[in-house]
């Protein structure tokens, strides 16, 4: 999935395993546009999901059938039209009665029941999915779930844990509650995700370094607590994105 509303399918058996770990530029597996780039790979989680849920970075949502993907290829197919300026910001998979935590680099968060979605086809631009203050932008989009937990993590390494419970469900297309008291010493948000007790994090920064830690490590705290540093960072580094370690990905 790219950040222009296309999506492609590539078999594994292509991708490069390199020994030097360089690996290959994504251009020369996929024909990408100028300032197109890749922002989710989605690959056997597709299986027992029932739909696609794009949000984007201006607020704009879609729930896109999973069968549009049938019969993907390489030539990409598009799945999502945009206004002239916006971007894909985030992908997930629904079970088609799923909640979604819709989340702002500003500190909003938007409960919202994926059913006041109507499912649409791949031509269609999406309707409101969260209302935005000027500056403001959509960085996370995490689906709901039993036994799990939302990480929230600033720019400046500041985040925390807090159960879903303390957000309650509103209607499509409002601004949210507060999701994390930001200042100038945490920076914005980087995003939102769901995580368990046992799983790990694995915070990636902008300049190239990369901290693991366990889920566990973060401190539960409500969603009007700014949190803690959970990774130190040298002068000018930035997170730049997390990557969580499931359980079942390990053993697999």
């Amino acid at each position: 999935f790219t950040n222009k509303g296309r999506v492609f399918g590539v078999r594994g058996f292509s991708l490069p395993e390199p020994k030097t770990g360089k690996g290959k530029l994504v251009g020369t597996i996929i024909t990408l546009e100028k300032e197109e780039k890749v922002v989710a790979i989605k690959d056997s989680h597709l299986d027992g999901a029932k739909f696609i849920f794009f949000v984007t970075k201006q607020g704009t949502a879609k729930r896109l059938p999973v069968e549009e993907l049938d019969g993907l290829t390489r030539a990409g197919r598009r799945v999502l039209g945009l206004s002239e300026g916006d971007d894909i910001s985030r992908v997930r998979t629904t079970s088609g009665t799923d909640d979604l935590l819709l989340t702002t680099a500003l500190g909003q968060t938007l409960r919202v029941s994926e059913e006041e979605f109507r499912p649409l086809g791949r031509q269609a631009q999406g309707v409101r999915g969260i209302r935005l203050d000027d500056g403001d932008s959509v960085v996370g989009c995490d689906v709901v779930g039993d036994g799990r937990q939302v990480l929230f993590i600033s720019a400046r390494g500041i985040g925390k844990r807090t159960a879903y419970d303390e957000f309650t469900q509103h209607h499509r297309a409002g601004y949210g509650v507060r999701a994390m008291k930001l200042s100038e010493k945490t920076g914005e948000l980087v995003g939102a995700w769901g995580v368990q007790e046992d799983e790990e994090i694995i915070v990636i920064s902008s300049k190239g370094r990369m901290v693991r830690i366990g889920a566990k490590e973060i401190s539960t705290l409500s969603r009007t607590a700014t949190g803690y540093t959970i990774v130190a960072l040298d002068e000018g580094d930035t997170v730049a994105d997390i990557s969580i370690v499931r359980k079942d990905d390990e053993e697999a």
